[in-house]
């Protein structure tokens, strides 16, 4: 699906990648209301104090560790923003990450997997420009993967040791008015594709199927009627 396209002078323009030079120029100048960031930061995250999670194989044994899956990283009690005295508009910002996460069990045998859900927490407590300081000014944007596993299989026991790692971007960001240059509104889009739910339409649609077996010259590569003779 693509996007319509709007007619501009002699340019016809469209939400993507644009050469330089190859932009006509604005028809106004608009005012919009959006989030403007006021100062970002990043940090990495290795959580290795994740207590060894005991589970019941529920598949055939032997297992082993396969990777992470499911990451949901969320901040359920919000941020604490608090104003630096000596720095204007800086703040301290606090917050506890909540992480859970599956981790993917293999057995080797049967090539079954194992979902084992485990959950662990980090704090965060960092400085960033926030000249409103208000919680609902924080956000943030966080990826997980686990760095490390291993099965510990012991007779009627059996734990496993996790190490998982987190990407954040933390960002202070403020709904303001702006002015920005524009092209007035975005055409009417396209319609839609429809997604098929009958599969009669779709055969009826579809291509005939060759009836007969290919000949020897059809075959990739060529038929070669000068090769060498059979023997």
């Amino acid at each position: 699906m693509a996007f319509a396209k709007k007619q501009i002078g002699q340019y016809q323009i469209v939400p993507g990648p644009i050469e330089a030079g190859n932009v006509p120029d604005p028809t106004e100048i608009a005012c919009i209301i959006t989030d403007k960031v006021y100062d970002a930061c990043s940090q990495r995250v290795c959580i290795d104090t994740i207590p060894p999670v005991e589970f019941t194989p529920s598949v055939t044994t032997p297992i082993e560790f396969e990777g992470c899956q499911d990451f949901a990283i969320t901040v359920p009690d919000g941020f604490t923003v608090t104003p630096i005295t000596d720095r204007e508009g800086f703040a301290r910002v606090r917050g506890t990450f909540d992480v859970a996460f599956n981790a993917v069990l293999r057995s080797t045998e049967t090539n079954e997997t194992q979902l084992v859900p485990i959950t662990t927490s980090f704090d965060k407590d960092v400085v960033l420009y926030v000249p409103q300081p208000d919680p609902e000014n924080i956000r943030f944007e966080a990826i997980g993967e686990c760095l490390f596993g291993r099965v510990n299989a012991e007779p009627d026991n059996y734990t496993l040791d996790v190490i998982a790692g987190v990407y954040v971007v933390l960002k202070a960001a403020i709904s303001v008015q702006l002015l920005v240059p524009a092209y007035g509104f975005c055409p009417t889009p396209p319609e839609c594709e429809e997604f098929p739910t009958n599969v009669c339409e779709d055969f009826m649609s579809s291509p005939f199927p060759d009836f007969f077996p290919p000949q020897l010259f059809d075959i990739n590569p060529p038929y070669d009627s000068d090769g060498p003779d059979c023997k």
